[in-house]
């Protein structure tokens, strides 16, 4: 890992897939968002940032589902089908479930949103740079109710061991632990440090604009 390392040499780039102009129902419903994490490893030499890691976030507008009297199943459905698992934990009958409210005031905002995949090159693995990369996008997109994730372990999915060339290669999972369920267990408990907790019965874990959060100095190590 470069020693050199300090958030300040850290930015991050979006890049928006954004249906919400079109009329059409339910692609109007949600947008997908990926940001992309780069490392200047001199910024006053003006040197060329890194891309070192990526965060894919799908942001789902339940204010406008509800005004429109939308079915919320179908709008999920139509998305993705990564993103269709959350409809189970996180809601019943179109409502998001009590036993969540229960377990975490809600933030000001209506939408949720949803952190599918955040993945950092292994060189700077091991200073909670992914807990950071999320926790920035959370501040980001504060006026959301509610931030969800599914803590599973890239090494695990099917689409790292299918496929022979992809980002996931690219990014060297092969040193991640080999146990599934001791991965599982490992990274849950990572996300936990920014304040996630699982919905009972459920792969899915959820954190709340109104949740006071480590800063972002707290959980970088050099």
């Amino acid at each position: 890992m470069s020693k050199e390392l300090e958030l300040e040499n850290l930015s991050i780039k979006f890049e928006f897939n954004d249906n919400y102009l079109c009329s059409i129902e339910p692609d109007r419903y949600f947008s997908f968002i990926k940001g992309k994490l780069f490392y200047t490893p001199n910024i006053l030499n003006d040197s060329k940032p890194i891309c070192i890691g990526i965060i894919e976030l799908c942001l789902l507008r339940l204010n406008e589902i509800a005004d429109d009297g939308a079915e919320l199943f179908d709008t999920l459905d139509s998305i993705d089908d990564n993103i269709v698992l959350y409809y189970e934990a996180l809601f019943k009958d179109n409502y998001i479930k009590s036993e969540i409210f229960d377990k975490l005031e809600p933030g000001s905002g209506g939408n949720i949103l949803i952190i599918d995949t955040v993945r950092i090159h292994r060189k700077f693995r091991g200073r909670n740079l992914g807990l950071i990369l999320a926790l920035r996008c959370m501040k980001i997109f504060s006026d959301c109710a509610y931030f969800a994730v599914r803590p599973f372990p890239m090494q695990h999915s099917s689409g790292y061991k299918n496929q022979d060339i992809t980002d996931l290669k690219k990014l060297h999972l092969d040193g991640f632990i080999n146990d599934e369920k001791k991965s599982f267990k490992k990274l849950a408990n990572h996300w936990q440090k920014i304040g996630f907790k699982q919905i009972p019965k459920t792969d899915v874990y959820i954190s709340s604009s109104a949740l006071k959060t480590p800063t972002e100095l707290d959980l970088f190590k050099k």
